[in-house]
């Protein structure tokens, strides 16, 4: 047992990287039972899992005054008095992408992620199934400034009121996000002048969220006072008539294009593969609306850097169900 960053800690300038690897089963008294960045530092993590650790904070990654990138990462199974998956304090340096939160708990707030004087950005993936004592089953914010796009934020719960993203005295904006199965979504406790900016979201039902004035016969998540919700997605409930899970991949000098198609809203992943069956890159893994999108990869992987030329299989999973496409890399 550590005191601080059981799995790994850095201090001080320096930019550490790890890739695919695995971080489990530590434990630490106080910040950062899997991995810590702190004292300037700026820690990178591409493709890792954090399973099984504990801390005081941050029960998976935690962050003090250092900065911290996650991309494509697992933290699963984590736990923490404070941010059972991940936990921040005093740092505005602070990325997580397409990373999945799942089945993390914190025995006070924030099951999957707790900010305390932080900023963070957080872009694509899921916080899914996570649990807190107190309040904020998926997030807590305080004294904090969050940003999140593209995220499927489902089934969190807490013994509070609070199952989704809860924030004290903090600023947040929400968008093209799906937030369902947490009971109350966003509630705020000593709002700020702003509100929270939660509009373009898709609630869990196309009647929006419910609020007990501002849209009563909303059946989706709830959401309290000083959100902003209007406009939201409207999805249908069940897939029409004929509709599937489509991919379709097209050559294009150096890149590949790509059109997925959606017969509902919910959570998606779509990765690249080499020919040998690797897994190259993670293009989109989070929420995403019904219908037609098209999106291009720049033939690099995980890591930024450019892969040869040569014939590239595409996996779209939603659903439950997945399909393939095959596309060609020219340089």
């Amino acid at each position: 047992m550590a005191n601080l960053g059981a799995g790994l800690a850095v201090q001080g300038p320096g930019t550490p990287r790890l890739e695919r690897c695995t971080i489990r089963d530590n434990q630490a008294v106080g910040s950062g039972g899997g991995v810590l960045s702190e004292e300037d530092s700026q820690l990178t993590l591409v493709d890792c899992d954090l399973t099984g650790n504990r801390g005081g904070t941050g029960g998976g990654a935690g962050a003090g005054a250092g900065g911290l990138y996650l991309r494509d990462c697992r933290l699963t199974g984590n736990q923490a008095d404070f941010g059972g998956g991940v936990g921040l304090m005093s740092t505005a340096s602070v990325r997580i992408r397409d990373c999945v939160i799942a089945g993390n708990a914190a025995l006070f707030w924030g099951g999957g992620l707790c900010a305390d004087d932080a900023g963070f950005l957080l872009s694509g993936g899921r916080i899914d199934a996570n649990t807190a004592g107190l309040e904020g089953g998926a997030a807590y914010l305080l004294d904090s400034a969050g940003q999140l796009a593209g995220c499927w934020i489902r089934d969190n719960a807490s013994a509070g009121e609070t199952g989704g993203l809860h924030l004290d005295g903090s600023r947040l904006s929400v968008t093209g996000s799906g937030l369902t199965g947490n009971g109350t979504a966003i509630r705020v406790t000593q709002p700020l002048a702003e509100p929270v900016d939660a509009r373009l979201n898709w609630w869990g039902d196309s009647t929006g969220p419910f609020h007990p004035l501002e849209n009563p016969s909303g059946q989706g998540d709830a959401v309290s006072d000083n959100v902003l919700f209007a406009p939201w997605t409207i999805e249908t409930a069940a897939p029409t008539a004929g509709a599937a899970l489509r991919l379709a991949a097209r050559a294009a000098r150096g890149g590949v294009e790509l059109q997925m198609t959606l017969p509902v809203a919910g959570a998606v992943r779509l990765a690249v593969y080499d020919p040998t069956g690797r897994r190259v890159a993670v293009l989109r893994e989070g929420f995403a609306t019904a219908g037609a999108s098209g999106l291009r990869w720049e033939g690099r992987d995980l890591s930024g850097r450019a892969v040869a030329s040569g014939l590239y299989l595409f996996r779209l999973e939603s659903g439950g169900r997945a399909v393939t496409a095959r596309g060609l890399l020219i340089r």
